[in-house]
């Protein structure tokens, strides 16, 4: 669940645009460059990019709300994990 408290970001336009519900689905990748080249060859642009939790990782919102009714998301992996989405346990980030 994400709930945007400060500034302006896509989580707030979307909260003051629809109210509640889904925002984003996202898949995670071993291969940023070639998902932003994919979807950038499908008239898909990114909305937000940033940093994730763990250095060295990615993600980026792609401007899909008006083709499948929310965002896609799409978060690097960093290579030698499975690739899937972290879990934080008594504080600590775990694969």
């Amino acid at each position: 669940l994400i709930q945007p408290v400060t500034g302006t970001s896509i989580w707030a336009d979307y909260l003051r645009d629809h109210g509640p519900g889904i925002h984003h689905i996202r898949f995670n990748t071993f291969d940023m460059d070639a998902v932003v080249g994919y979807l950038a060859q499908n008239g898909i642009g990114i909305a937000q990019r940033g940093s994730g939790i763990r250095p060295g990782t990615s993600w980026a919102n792609f401007d899909t709300q008006d083709l499948v009714g929310f965002t896609i998301e799409v978060m690097k992996a960093l290579p030698g994990t499975s690739g899937r989405t972290p879990k934080i346990v008594d504080g600590k980030v775990v694969d």
